[in-house]
């Protein structure tokens, strides 16, 4: 785990449990969504860490997708153990998905 500050002066706990395999620019992506960047931010840190990575701007877009895939089925699958599936519970949660697919789809575009 590792304690940061965002951009608004809040304290984050970044706890990596649910490290996986998976794809290459997810745990970076992950990080960056929990900074709460805005998306112009979030898209200059992804884009500098992917060019000493990634081939090309094709290829981000893909690592982008899965990313998102994979965060989506990771919070599904730990929201369902945590919430029963609550409607109201996963209906709130939803909204995080939201932020982190509005970031993604910035840089996708």
């Amino acid at each position: 785990s590792n304690l940061i500050v965002n951009a608004l002066g809040e304290t984050k706990l970044i706890d990596w449990e649910h490290s996986t395999h998976g794809p290459l620019m997810f745990d970076f992506v992950y990080f960056l969504l929990q900074l709460q960047l805005e998306p112009e931010k979030f898209s200059k840190l992804l884009c500098q860490k992917a060019a000493l990575i990634l081939s090309s701007r094709q290829e981000l877009n893909i690592q982008l997708s899965m990313c998102f895939l994979m965060l989506v089925i990771m919070k599904l699958n730990l929201w369902e153990r945590k919430d029963h599936l609550s409607e109201r519970a996963l209906g709130k949660r939803l909204s995080v998905l939201e932020q982190a697919h509005s970031q993604i789809k910035f840089i996708s575009i």
